[in-house]
């Protein structure tokens, strides 16, 4: 029998929820004083507190019984409706929303879920979902087991479209047997140390069978505090237990290599504060050569990207990008590079780029370094602002990229809140490169991705980081030769 499911209640806070625990506190403390003894102090005559004390559990009451109407399922799959059409970035996608104008249906939270999953899924946009207990956004994949530098491929087909299983979530690379196969460990990481190698094959994970396990599964079910693996390799099963209290892979990391190189590994720009990348990028400025690693780099705050782009070049174009404006029309924005910040420039159909905003000062490298040799490390996983960043240098010829073709996502998403306990990821935002190059949405037809300078296939067993890390050490000695 299928299990039933729920919505992630990650609770979204509305003002009506602020005023019905505002006034209940005020109706329990009116309560607890009108019952004290007629000698208590009070700034309230003794014989209107009985009263008072029954009007706010009145108001309260009142005010409950009007959160159950407006937060009853058919209200919130109707903001959802709205909030969907309003955001998405192209309306044509969106089916005849009459049909889902019967709302009878929606009885409990589990019809609510089904319902919306039958409209998101009729958007054909595999990115615009419910965040849910099984995340099928990349936001929610990307967390979990990635923190402790343990990572999956996604599983694809020959034409390079994702597979998902029948609840519409991502699948990793599998085996014959359908089980999960490790793609990354990052050298020194908390999976490194637990034992996990890249290709060994998850046969359980937490006393359950791991064939058949979405990524959202996976990291659910290695949530505890110690999560026991049994592992297959080289046709031998092993054991490996990964705490959650090990140290997490921080999101930069700075190391220097031999012969003046360094490398900055960026794990993601989900959790990349400011103040880090500019620290980072003033440890960049002494090296000769300098090499970003985004090899499994998933992306996330596609500003992050846009920060440490800046790093790296003079002045001009970063990144082009397409979204929804108000009034529904598509609006066009763009990125400009000036001499110590971003300024944000926007047009709308028929006029010029205006600028609407600009970011905070930038700490960049000084002239003399942003010219020195630079190599972009990538993968099939990197992916969203991964891909902006590796676009634009080589877009701009600033970079030389190398590695494998990137992911081709070339979206982003809005994540909206829906009081008292809905989000819904929507894919709001379309990115380019400088000169207009879309890097394609892998998820949804043909990758086109980020195509490598230099071309150079991840190896079996290869450890990020690691002596084996071979498209590393060939970025070094590539610059190596340049100096």
């Amino acid at each position: 029998m299928k299990a039933r499911r729920t919505l992630y209640c990650q609770y979204v806070w509305s003002p009506l929820d602020r005023l019905i625990l505002s006034v209940g506190i005020v109706s329990i403390l009116l309560i607890i004083v009108s019952i004290q003894p007629a000698s208590s102090t009070t700034f309230i005559p003794p014989f209107l507190l009985p009263l008072l004390a029954a009007l706010s559990a009145l108001v309260l009451l009142l005010l409950l019984l009007a959160r159950r109407s407006i937060f009853a399922p058919p209200r919130l799959f109707e903001r959802l409706r709205e909030a969907v059409a309003e955001n998405i970035l192209e309306p044509g996608k969106l089916p005849d929303l009459d049909r889902w104008n019967d709302l009878s249906g929606l009885l409990t939270i589990d019809d609510l879920y089904q319902q919306s999953q039958d409209l998101l899924a009729s958007l054909e946009d595999f990115y615009t979902c419910l965040i849910s207990p099984s995340p099928v956004s990349f936001a929610g994949m990307a967390r979990s087991l990635n923190d402790y530098g343990l990572s999956f491929g996604l599983k694809k087909t020959v034409g390079g479209l994702l597979v998902l299983d029948a609840d519409g979530n991502l699948l990793p690379e599998q085996d014959e047997l359908e089980r999960p196969r490790v793609m990354v460990v990052i050298q020194d990481s908390a999976a490194f140390k637990s034992g996990f190698r890249p290709g060994d094959i998850v046969v359980s994970v937490a006393g359950k069978a791991a064939a058949g396990l979405s990524l959202g599964r996976l990291n659910s079910l290695s949530e505890h505090e110690d999560t026991d693996f049994v592992l297959l390799r080289d046709g031998s099963e092993m054991q490996a237990r990964l705490s959650v209290k090990s140290p997490r892979v921080p999101p930069l990391r700075l190391s220097h290599l031999e012969g003046g190189v360094s490398c900055l590994r960026v794990e993601s720009f989900e959790k990349v504060s400011n103040a880090s990348l500019r620290a980072a990028v003033e440890r960049l400025a002494g090296n000769r050569a300098m090499i970003v690693d985004l090899r499994g780099n998933r992306g996330g705050d596609l500003r992050s990207s846009l920060i440490l782009l800046s790093a790296f070049l003079g002045q001009g174009t970063l990144a082009c990008f397409e979204r929804r404006g108000r009034a529904g029309e598509l609006e066009k924005m763009r990125f400009q590079l000036g001499p110590t910040q971003i300024v944000i420039e926007k047009r709308e159909e028929g006029s010029e780029f205006v600028p609407v905003g600009q970011s905070e000062p930038l700490r960049r490298l000084p002239e003399r370094g942003r010219g020195k040799p630079l190599i972009v490390l990538v993968d099939g996983c990197s992916m969203s602002g991964a891909e902006l960043f590796a676009g634009a240098l080589k877009d701009l010829g600033r970079a030389k990229i190398v590695g494998e073709r990137t992911f081709g996502k070339g979206v982003g998403q809005d994540v909206i809140g829906i009081p008292p306990c809905v989000k819904v990821s929507v894919t709001a935002l379309r990115f380019t490169t400088p000169s207009g190059i879309w890097p394609g949405d892998g998820a949804i037809s043909i990758s086109n991705g980020i195509e490598p300078d230099e071309l150079i296939a991840t190896g079996d067993g290869v450890v990020i980081g690691g002596t084996s890390d071979f498209q590393l050490w060939h970025a070094v000695k590539m610059l190596r030769d340049q100096l």
